[in-house]
């Protein structure tokens, strides 16, 4: 009797998974929509990221700024290696996003990469002394366009106010 009292109480049972396929089968698409969501999620910040450290984001030629035109350092960082003043210092760097590691003769300087994506510089931390600064020749050369038309304008006013009298 034990026996068929048993086999009474497990067939509502299998009758109760089977009418529930639908909701098991919702869940099971939730979970696998949830997974594809941040698989892509993940592929997206990944290569995000793996952009944001690229070193093609640092090559180019760096002019320090705020230093007297006949001792301005230019820095030049390509897939050749690191030139400052059109000389090679090293023939690797390393870039992790934020700091660009150089080691050469004299030891290893490191540079901290600040200011917006529009106009990027470059602060030496290592050394300490003396501090310097560099942006991209291109944001350089912007500066100094403006700096010129601003001393023209001024020179131009200048000369007519004292013409004038």
């Amino acid at each position: 009797m034990t026996r068929a009292t048993h086999k009474a109480e497990s067939k509502p049972y299998l009758h109760s998974l089977s009418s529930n396929k639908q909701p098991y089968y919702w869940k099971m698409l939730g979970v696998v929509i949830f997974c594809l969501v941040i698989a892509a999620i993940l592929k997206v910040g990944i290569g995000a990221y793996s952009n944001f450290i690229a070193p093609n984001n640092v090559y180019g030629q760096w002019v320090e700024i705020d230093a007297p035109p006949s001792q301005t350092e230019r820095l030049t960082l390509s897939p050749e290696g690191v030139f400052r003043n059109d000389r090679l210092i090293a023939t690797q760097f390393d870039f992790d996003g934020t700091f660009i590691t150089i080691n050469h003769s004299i030891g290893e300087s490191i540079y901290k990469l600040s200011g917006s994506y529009v106009s990027p510089q470059l602060h030496r931390i290592t050394p300490p002394l003396p501090r310097q600064r560099f942006t991209l020749k291109s944001e350089q050369d912007a500066k100094v366009d403006s700096a010129s038309s601003s001393q023209v304008q001024r020179r131009a006013a200048l000369s007519e106010h004292f013409s004038a009298q």
